[in-house]
């Protein structure tokens, strides 16, 4: 009797259990590299984020997002998606090679195959890939905490005060506020970049000129919308559900439906006093200057929504001719050229106006203008070139006596977007407290009494600067830095996991009511 050869390796038959067996290991295999290419990409890109930052920039504003700089999203498919399936892919053929060479070598060693083992071995190397990855992805995500607070029965409604309490002053001072893109202090150590990257503006925010000392990045803070959001409405953005998100209509059961983080929308945050709201109210005017497109991350609905009838971005300026453009809109230099002109035009009609701006040259990673003389990189340059823009505006404020009428905020709307420990191009900046860059004028003079703080507190500290009677000096969830105000039974009471895991509960007795606009 003829018995016929057996294969040099495993036959892999279609529905087979090695099939079956070898495909779940592929898939968990490609899921573990996944989970480790995404966690890298995530903290080389970001730090530490939270599931709310990231469902705002994946569902926020998506229509704007193809007038800016596109690296990031192709960095993103690249190495959190691409590079992962050609890892595996390259895995499996290894894999394959040599499982055909010892097939050969123990048929010619005449030792009994073991295909069981083979499966065995893919299997427990993919489990052990995804047990592995797993926990980092959610640690950068926060996911952890995420998941705690979401059990949490706490509510910032505990620590939240309406801005609509305040009382205006009958003399009202101008308000300019500047929204600096991803400043830090950091850029003005000389130790990591050879020079004070910062010094423009330094040279001319010196006598008179106020800051917080630390200004931390609010917990749940770290993209433009978010900063904004936190120091205009003194909140973190989230919906109604612990999310963000807004009102759509009703589902099956007759309860709102809300759309994450904004898109879609017809309002944003249609429930809830932001500082636009309170200077309307008060007898000013609102107008909005930026470089970007407003509809990127539902910008322009936020500030259309709350008082700002005067909305100028990179539409604008197109239309108007301007033809200086970076990958995300108008260079600084045009922009700050702009906002002097504007601000002239405001303080000559005599009614009191609210004039806010927001940079984009120093957008990561780094947009010099064409003009730009300074050294460095991109990044270096972009930076010492935007100072040099505001500082000039900063001066002109000064020469035309702007300055005797109106309150000046600088600040940055959030940290530069990378991890200390490969800060900026290889700088590390381990062992350095990064914080987000503040600076802020008044005419009448002002005294910080909070040295140490978070973007959460600046709402009220404007409204303080302007004049207003701020109860307790309490606005949103923050406390004014420039008043003596108590904390007790306040967000700043709370040790700082508790304050985390406060601002990351769902609230949504609250949030509710700021989407529904009840």
């Amino acid at each position: 009797m003829t018995t016929e050869p057996r294969p040099d390796t495993e036959e892999i038959r279609p529905f087979s259990a090695a099939t079956r067996v070898y495909a779940t290991a592929i898939v968990l295999g490609l899921l573990g590299v996944v989970f480790f290419a995404v966690t890298r990409w995530i903290d080389g890109n970001f730090g530490v984020i939270t599931i709310d930052q990231m469902m705002l920039n994946l569902a926020g504003g998506a229509e704007g997002v193809n007038t800016g700089d596109t690296s990031l999203v192709d960095s993103f498919i690249a190495e959190g998606l691409l590079t992962p399936l050609l890892i595996v892919a390259g895995a499996v053929a290894v894999f394959a090679v040599a499982m055909r060479l010892t097939a050969r070598f123990r048929r010619r060693t005449g030792k009994p195959r073991s295909p069981k083992g083979w499966r065995t071995l893919a299997l427990t190397l993919s489990i052990a890939l995804v047990v592995g990855t797993a926990p980092q992805l959610a640690n950068q995500m926060s996911l952890t905490q995420t998941i705690a607070a979401q059990a949490s029965t706490d509510s910032l409604s505990d620590v939240y005060r309406d801005p609509a309490a305040v009382t205006a002053p009958e003399t009202k001072k101008n308000l300019v506020t500047i929204y600096l893109e991803s400043m830090e202090p950091t850029f003005s150590d000389a130790t990591l970049f050879g020079r004070n990257l910062l010094q423009p503006l330094d040279d001319v925010t010196g006598d008179g000129w106020q800051q917080i000392d630390s200004y931390a990045q609010g917990d749940g803070l770290g993209w433009t919308m978010a900063g904004i959001v936190a120091t205009q409405c003194g909140i973190p953005i989230k919906s109604a559900g612990g999310g963000a998100a807004t009102p759509t209509g009703e589902g099956e059961e007759g309860e709102e439906v809300f759309n994450e983080i904004g898109a879609n929308a017809e309002h944003y945050l249609p429930g809830i006093t932001c500082l636009g709201d309170v200077l309307t109210e008060a007898g000013y005017t609102n107008h909005f200057m930026g470089g970007a497109d407003g509809t990127f991350a539902n910008k322009k609905l936020f500030m259309t929504d709350h008082g700002y009838a005067d909305f100028l971005d990179r539409s604008t300026w197109k239309a108007a001719g301007e033809t200086r453009m970076n990958r995300w809109g108008l260079e600084d230099e045009r922009l700050f050229d702009r906002a002097a002109q504007k601000v002239d035009e405001l303080r000559a009609a005599g009614t009191p106006f609210n004039l806010t701006m927001l940079s984009v040259d120093s957008h990561r990673p780094g947009f010099p203008g064409s003009t730009c003389t300074a050294s460095g990189d991109d990044l270096e340059r972009a930076i010492t070139c935007s100072m040099q823009y505001v500082g000039g505006f900063v001066k002109h404020l000064e020469e035309t006596g702007a300055l005797e009428d109106t309150v000046v905020v600088l600040m940055g709307d959030h940290k530069y977007m990378m991890p200390d420990a490969d800060l900026f191009k290889g700088k590390s900046a381990a062992g350095v407290t990064r914080t987000v860059f503040n600076r802020f004028w008044s005419p009448d003079g002002a005294t910080v009494h909070t040295a140490s703080t978070d973007q959460y507190a600046m709402l009220p500290s404007i409204l303080d600067l302007l004049g207003f009677e701020v109860p307790e000096g309490r606005a949103g969830i923050g406390v004014s830095a420039v008043g003596d105000y108590p904390v007790a039974g306040t967000l700043y009471d709370l040790d700082p996991t508790a304050r985390a895991q406060l601002i990351l509960a769902p609230s949504t007795d609250l949030y509710s009511r700021f989407w529904g606009g009840q």
